[in-house]
């Protein structure tokens, strides 16, 4: 069975936002989990911006340092390592990897029974 990395990180931030539903738009569940993290920003703030920051405070939650000046590939490589994991290369490899760790390993979240261990990982959506 082959896994997308947007079924993992969807699972994973709806059970984060309180009310999410499965017809709410994924970059609004993402948005909305990101600012419940990092706290209120300016309306225009992109959502690439609100992920860079999200990563920099899950990193310094969990007893890290991010990269200095860190991008979106750096703060994936970071959170990877912070959990414990041999970061990818890839970046979308560095999410799933992410994601599937926080899905089994996360005690408030229970994964669906098509995210087994032995399901191969795709980055592909």
């Amino acid at each position: 069975m082959t896994i997308y990395l947007n079924q993992l990180a969807r699972e994973w931030i709806s059970a984060k936002v309180p009310g999410a539903t499965a017809k709410m738009p994924f970059n609004q569940l993402k948005r909305e989990y990101y600012i419940s993290v990092v706290g209120e920003v300016s309306p225009g703030t992109t959502l690439p911006e609100l992920e860079r920051r999200w990563l920099a405070a899950y990193i310094i939650n969990k007893g890290g340092t991010p990269t200095p000046g860190g991008d979106l590939p750096a703060g994936w490589t970071d959170i990877v390592i912070q959990i414990g994991v041999v970061p990818s290369k890839y970046v979308n490899q560095n999410k799933i990897l992410f994601y599937l760790n926080a899905l089994q390993n996360e005690p408030s979240i229970s994964p669906s029974a098509s995210l087994s261990p032995s399901a191969s990982a795709s980055p592909s959506a």
